[in-house]
């Protein structure tokens, strides 16, 4: 029995970290991956924990009970709660119809505190139940150096925690994805009450199946079929499928957010169009001029110069799993051998790059659902971009900003990329252009992307620029 209780801790561990990494996964395409959408999160497995660790010490068996009966019973009971309650909202089917709803019945607030709404509901209570395992299988263990038997509990309790953070996330949701990982974190939790439950009880078996059994349901093959979900890992969930208004378009989605599109063969998202014919097509197949270096930050679907076998192409992005979904099921060829994938995340990737290795061009489209990455927001990045570009190299980033500064975001992401690159370019782009209202205040649907296109240019010119003041104007000469 003692060897059992050890694993039941074990067990326990994993599966509260597991789930607090499968939360934070999940939210990406509904709340993107701020550090603040991370810190709700942790935030509703810690507090919890920290009254559960109580609740469990507290628990005193009715006296006309067998104790350790009694004491299993509610272990049992803690599982099969937690169990329900994870089924639901660890699920991504559950959770987007759950923050539909949210839109829908509270509307124009933040989305955070549809974050903190989720949390309560299906984070607090299961981890609350959890936590109590510790307490209460140390009544079970009797005879025992209460020092000595402690410490190896919480060495038990460790070490799931530590197979909860590495094995889920590097292992699981790597190889089979996030939807079966979720399949696996609930058998776990089925496997716990099996194992807790005293033999007289063992009707209590079916009840146990059933969170387990609308786990499998809600995280099917059928449902993934039907969302035209291809891969499903750690960093995207990747879908392919025709354009809702265009069945001649074929949409790649990354987390829900539209990433590349093509039209018999070429880009359709007005930006994308906007790089193609500003500064691809005019180097295209150029044999005139000598092969230009291309980095491409945000690899999507490898539409970025997608014909183009002249230059050579540096495409880096954090998914690995993007190259051969893209090849097999979206552009349907392969990367020729003038383009290379990088499957890293962006800093890294510059960093590890050698002095003598700059670029003519830079093309950055970088979402993780439908936010920013934030560590590609910030100045020391776009720094990073500056000295990797070669002389008269250029530059076009799609950041998605709020045309008139409407919103604090745009206000900062404005005033952080002209800090590095001063004489840098902003263009509405494509039907934005044309009914751009400057009178409108454009504000962020749910939270994410204003209801606009645009884009980010910038020449690395070597000439350093001069202020005319009514002192020294040189404005007529250089006229």
């Amino acid at each position: 029995m003692g060897a059992l209780l050890f694993f039941i801790i074990f067990l326990e561990g994993y599966v509260v970290l597991a789930a607090e990494l499968i939360a934070i996964r999940q939210m990406t395409p509904v709340a993107g991956t701020g550090t603040d959408v991370i810190a709700i999160i942790i935030a509703a497995v810690l507090m919890p924990l920290a009254f559960g660790y109580d609740a469990g010490g507290r628990y005193s068996p009715p006296p006309h009970k067998d104790y350790d009966t009694a004491v299993r019973m509610r272990l049992a009971r803690n599982f099969l709660a937690a169990s329900a309650f994870f089924c639901i909202g660890l699920s991504e089917p559950a959770i987007k119809t759950f923050f539909y709803f949210m839109q829908t019945a509270i509307p124009d607030i933040s989305t955070l505190i549809y974050v903190v709404i989720y949390s309560a509901l299906f984070l607090v209570v299961p981890v609350y139940l959890l936590a109590q395992t510790i307490p209460l299988v140390l009544k079970l263990i009797k005879n025992q150096d209460t020092s000595r038997i402690t410490g190896r509990v919480l060495l038990f309790s460790t070490l799931g925690s530590f197979m909860g953070s590495v094995f889920t996330t590097v292992i699981l949701m790597m190889t089979i994805g996030v939807y079966n990982t979720v399949i696996v974190v609930l058998a776990a939790m089925t496997v716990l009450t099996w194992i807790i439950l005293p033999n007289k009880k063992r009707v209590f078996n079916f009840a146990a199946m059933i969170p387990l059994l609308v786990c499998v349901l809600l995280n099917s093959p059928i449902i993934k079929q039907r969302s035209n979900i291809i891969s499903d890992n750690t960093y995207n969930t990747i879908r392919i499928f025709e354009h809702p208004d265009d069945s001649s378009t074929t949409v790649m989605a990354l987390d829900d957010a539209y990433s590349a599109a093509l039209r018999e063969g070429y880009p359709v998202f007005p930006y994308a169009v906007f790089i193609e014919d500003t500064f691809i097509a005019p180097i295209e197949n150029n044999t005139d001029i000598e092969p230009k270096d291309i980095l491409v930050i945000g690899s999507g679907g490898f539409t970025m110069g997608l014909y183009d076998t002249h230059n050579t192409y540096s495409y880096v992005d954090i998914d690995p799993a993007l190259k051969w979904v893209s090849e097999e099921l979206f552009i349907k060829k392969e990367l020729e051998d003038n383009k290379t994938f990088y499957p890293l995340p962006a800093r890294r990737f510059i960093s590890e790059l050698k002095d003598t290795q700059k670029f003519d061009l830079i093309v950055v489209d970088v979402f993780r659902g439908k936010t920013l990455p934030e560590p590609l927001t910030t100045q020391e990045f776009f720094t990073s971009l500056k000295n990797i570009m070669k002389p008269n190299a250029r530059l076009a980033m799609n950041l998605m900003i709020c045309p008139n500064m409407s919103d604090q975001f745009s206000l900062n992401i404005d005033a952080t990329v002209r800090s590095v690159f001063p004489n840098i370019n902003y263009f509405l782009i494509g039907a934005s252009a044309f009914n751009y209202d400057g009178w409108k205040t454009y504000e962020r649907e749910n939270g994410f992307n204003c209801a606009v296109n645009g884009l980010y240019t910038y020449f690395n010119t070597p000439e350093k620029p001069a202020i005319y003041t009514d002192n020294k104007n040189t404005a007529a000469l250089d006229y």
